[in-house]
């Protein structure tokens, strides 16, 4: 209990006052259990007693924690810490190949040294073969290295392009400019000022949202949706929505002989991301991705929000419905259990239901609530088992 002894220590070095409960017989009786969770988080045993020291000075500053939900406080907390470093080391990871990437982009030299290659190959098989056989390879040859000059010539992989200087990729100039220009689509990503990359089908942007750096992957050409909802059917509409890009009601008629969609309405102020939101008694709800996970209400008739809950309470929740209750279980394995009204946010209870993050829908069954974490199922049952 060396370690525990050491943090204990750092805490009280900080200068604050006793908290008016036992906090050492808390810390002596908790620390083990929240470093062992945070440890399967961050599968980092030193960096979860750094993770699990935070935890517990964030409880001794925190007045309100402090009583017969302290515990329980404290191992939400350390959850949290836990899987923000993984979001963290996972960021890092994910950044990588795309910086290797724009490190290997070749430079004018490499190009020409390319082209040359290019040609000594194509004389190579115009004097090794016979007349018809050298006609056929250098087609084939030359149609090959088309197409991949083809695609690359598209790539605008750097600052300031291929070349870093300045020069447009693959630009056609149009036998007649357009009076306007017409606009695809617009996708929130983010503030900053890089210059966007493109390879291939893809256009990556890197921005900062809500203190957080990202990096955003979208698709070139067509719709640039990542992760989109599930689509809702109700009253005769088909709701839809993903993230960066708003909740909307499309309502499919029928004009004469063809189909058509229109839009009966737009709500931008929330972004369902991987949510799947829920209908009861004409109200939608759900979790948007802005402002670090806010729940919200909206009429499902008109679009219009009731309610927006309290911001930074999940980066996902997977949500069930009864005909009152909404439980929602977040990724970082709480489960909130609220009243389906359409006046306010109204948790009924929360609940820590697992030890690792919970990005499974659960399954309900009668009085029976099965969780799924990273590696383990539970089950959960409202009352305690007969003896």
């Amino acid at each position: 209990m060396s370690k525990s002894r050491e943090a204990v220590g750092t805490i009280r070095e900080a200068g604050l006052a006793d908290p008016p409960f036992d906090f050492d017989d808390l810390f002596r009786a908790q620390y083990a259990r929240v470093t062992g969770v945070i440890s399967r988080v961050v599968r980092d045993p030193a960096r979860a007693e750094e993770l699990a020291a935070d935890a517990f000075l964030r409880l001794w500053r925190t007045p309100g924690a402090h009583g017969a939900g302290a515990s329980a406080w404290v191992l939400r907390t350390a959850l949290r810490l836990g899987i923000d470093e993984l979001r963290r080391a996972t960021r890092r990871a994910r950044y990588a190949p795309f910086l290797r990437f724009v490190r290997d982009v070749p430079t004018p030299e490499d190009s020409a040294a390319a082209g040359e290659e290019r040609r000594r190959v194509l004389r190579a098989l115009s004097a090794n073969s016979s007349r018809a056989g050298r006609s056929a390879r250098a087609s084939q040859s030359r149609l090959q290295l088309r197409r991949a000059g083809e695609s690359a010539r598209l790539d605008y992989p750097q600052w300031r392009g291929r070349d870093r200087d300045g020069a447009a990729s693959g630009f056609i100039e149009p036998s007649a400019w357009p009076a306007e220009l017409s606009r695809r689509w617009t996708v929130p990503v983010g503030q900053g000022y890089a210059t966007p990359i493109i390879v291939g089908h893809r256009v990556f942007m890197f921005t900062r949202r809500n203190g957080d750096e990202l990096m955003t992957a979208l698709n070139a050409f067509s719709s640039p949706y990542t992760h989109a909802i599930t689509p809702i059917a109700h009253a005769g509409r088909i709701v839809v929505g993903a993230q960066n890009m708003g909740i909307r009601a499309l309502r499919p008629r029928r004009r004469g002989t063809e189909w058509v969609v229109d839009t009966e309405w737009r709500n931008d102020d929330v972004s369902p991301g991987m949510t799947n939101p829920v209908v009861i008694a004409d109200t939608l709800f759900g979790l948007s991705e802005r402002r670090r996970g806010q729940f919200f209400a909206l009429d499902a008739n008109t679009g219009a929000t009731l309610w927006p809950g309290p911001p930074r309470q999940a980066e996902n929740s997977a949500v069930v419905k009864t005909e009152r209750l909404l439980f929602l279980l977040n990724d970082d394995a709480e489960l909130i259990v609220a009243r389906a009204g359409r006046a306010g946010f109204e948790p009924v209870a929360r609940h820590v239901v697992a030890d690792s993050p919970t990005w499974a829908q659960p399954a309900i069954s009668g009085g029976r609530i099965f969780v799924k974490d990273v590696d383990t199922l539970t089950l959960w049952t409202l009352t305690p088992p007969p003896r």
